[in-house]
């Protein structure tokens, strides 16, 4: 059981010291490394120096190795990692607790959810980033499937428009071309084209 608990731990010190990504001499890895390294953007600077400053296990600022990742994406990866760890636990005695204490902290289950985690987080957010397209002006560049989503979303959250205009207009809809029988008093199967009404809707 030792074997397992120091196998996770290692996996999980190896991906918060910067997530390595072992290449050749003259990968692209290697040479986005170098370029990072000899000319660091203020936001990769502030990340790497938050590692450093949270990671127990993060390399000193003149050790840094070139096979590590330092794209933005690789940093921004390793925070998430540093941010769920409990650093402050033993992972022999409780592993849960430490690689995921901090995170289960910083996030408690929301009173509208029976259950919360990163993939719910990541979710929220996607939701979130899609009604932000979805609610912004159209735009003379937006392609046409662009502009009719959220031409759609428009009329879909018109609740003004949709009340005054009741069910008329889908039942309208549906009593194209034979009527639909939910809905129709005297429907015929011999008049009504499924393909039809659904490519008319």
């Amino acid at each position: 059981m030792a074997k397992i608990y120091f196998f996770l731990l290692a996996c999980i010190l190896g991906s918060v010291a910067g997530i390595g990504k072992y290449s050749r001499e003259e990968s692209p890895e290697k040479r986005w490394a170098d370029y990072f390294m000899r000319r660091p953007a203020s936001k990769i600077a502030d990340k790497l120096e938050y590692i450093r400053e949270k990671s127990p296990f993060a390399p000193p600022k003149n050790d840094i190795n070139a096979d590590i990742c330092f794209t933005e994406e690789c940093l921004d990866a390793s925070i998430a990692l540093l941010q769920s760890i409990n650093f402050s636990v033993n992972p022999c005695e409780n592993f849960f607790e430490f690689s995921c204490g901090k995170w289960l902290a910083d996030n408690p289950l929301p009173p509208s959810s029976s259950r919360w985690s990163h993939f719910d987080v990541l979710v929220q957010e996607v939701n979130e980033v899609t009604q932000g397209i979805l609610t912004t002006p159209e735009k003379p560049e937006d392609f046409k499937p662009v502009k009719q989503v959220k031409e759609l979303y428009t009329q879909c959250i018109d609740l003004a428009a949709i009340e005054s205009e009741g069910l008329a207009l889908v039942i309208g809809i549906l009593t194209i071309d034979g009527g639909w029988p939910a809905i129709t008093p005297n429907w015929t199967p011999a008049g009504f084209d499924l393909l039809t009404v659904v490519a008319q809707a």
